[in-house]
């Protein structure tokens, strides 16, 4: 009889476990790395704007600031990058830029001339 015991015993723990969840599959194991896309390329081009000395700038006619402009974000394509230069006069320069890319324009320009003075002739009350 003892033994019987045992066996109802055994029966109803392992009824238990079933119902304790003991038949259901364990859960999924977590993954250790994770595969990721390529980083997306940035839809805007940057451009870095130099010169020396100092000198506003307008790209496609709008003033954007002074040298020197880093990173200004544009649209793909082509722009104008006109440095403003009341003595010299305007250069501009043509840029043409894809998604994702960078470009330098840089314009050094000589500094201002400096107008001489014409010499001084001596009037009627200079040295005998």
């Amino acid at each position: 009889m003892m033994h019987s015991a045992y066996r109802a015993a055994f029966a109803a723990v392992a009824l238990g476990m079933l119902g304790c969840g003991a038949s259901e599959p364990p859960p999924p194991a977590v993954p250790l790395a994770v595969a990721t896309p390529d980083e997306p390329v940035d839809e805007y081009g940057q451009l870095e704007i130099l010169c020396n000395p100092p000198s506003k700038v307008l790209l496609d006619g709008k003033e954007i600031g002074t040298t020197p402009i880093k990173g200004f974000r544009v649209a793909p394509g082509s722009h104008d990058v006109t440095f403003v230069d009341e003595v010299g006069g305007n250069r501009t320069m043509t840029v043409t830029l894809g998604p994702g890319e960078g470009r330098a324009v840089v314009s050094d320009r000589q500094p201002n001339a400096v107008v001489a003075e014409p010499e001084a002739k001596p009037g009627k009350g200079g040295k005998k």
